[in-house]
């Protein structure tokens, strides 16, 4: 946990944003960087909706790209360049160590729990069939085997990347659906409402055709793919 003055004031005032970058910096030391973050979303708490404060405890900036970035860590500190992988018995445990590497990057701990070999490879299975479809790991070890694609490389940053993701979306869908049944049928016509109103803009005009129902009857969904527009329009932005 951070250890930083007035802690007491910031939980009781955004406790579901600063449990939301606890859970992302787990033992993280303190610094300039983070303070700066959690002041970035506090803003005016007491006067914000329902809507604002959820949306601001699942920014990009304090969800995928904290992920993100951990991941990026995890990969750059990860050995890859010095092995040699050659057999599929080398590259399920290559696999296996990438995984439990990059989780305890992204969770801030030593390491992860160890578990039976079968159970740390069906995890990463999923993950290589979510990069690569059906047959994922057999496509991710010629990739590696003969060094086409971008070979190596390629398959460590998409796996830790994808890793990430998953963490991140967790996160941000946790807090959706306590949010969406703290709702009243009232309150989700209103936020729904109120969404359209400040982001509609940015939705393709078929969303808010027709008194916007596939909003309204996709609201949760919706509110998953604000977070990754809003951080495809940040890094958009940032190369101008």
């Amino acid at each position: 946990m951070w250890m930083y003055s007035g802690r007491d004031r910031l939980h009781t005032a955004v406790s579901k944003t600063i449990d939301t970058i606890i859970h992302l910096c787990e033992n993280a030391p303190y610094n300039e960087e983070h303070q700066q973050i959690v002041d970035e979303f506090i803003g005016d708490y007491e006067m914000s909706t329902k809507l604002e404060r959820l949306l601001a405890s699942i920014a990009p900036e304090i969800t995928l790209k904290l992920t993100y970035d951990r991941a990026n860590e995890a990969m750059n500190s990860f050995p890859f360049h010095e092995v040699l992988i050659n057999t599929f018995d080398k590259f399920r445990y290559f696999l296996i160590c990438l995984h439990r590497h990059t989780e305890a990057q992204i969770l801030h701990i030593d390491s992860m729990p160890q578990d039976t070999v079968d159970f740390h490879w069906s995890r990463c299975y999923s993950i290589l069939k979510q990069i690569y479809g059906t047959n994922g790991e057999k496509a991710a070890f010629d990739m590696i085997r003969t060094n086409k694609d971008g070979g190596l490389r390629e398959v460590v940053n998409k796996f830790a990347q994808t890793v990430a993701i998953n963490y991140a979306m967790n996160e941000i869908g946790a807090k959706i659906t306590f949010y969406i049944n703290s709702l009243s049928a009232t309150e989700r016509l209103a936020a729904g409402a109120e969404y359209i109103e400040k982001y509609g803009h940015l939705l393709p005009e078929e969303m808010t055709e027709a008194s916007a129902a596939r909003i309204h009857d996709n609201f949760a969904s919706i509110l998953e793919k604000h977070v990754l527009m809003m951080y495809a329009l940040t890094k958009a932005e940032s190369k101008f």
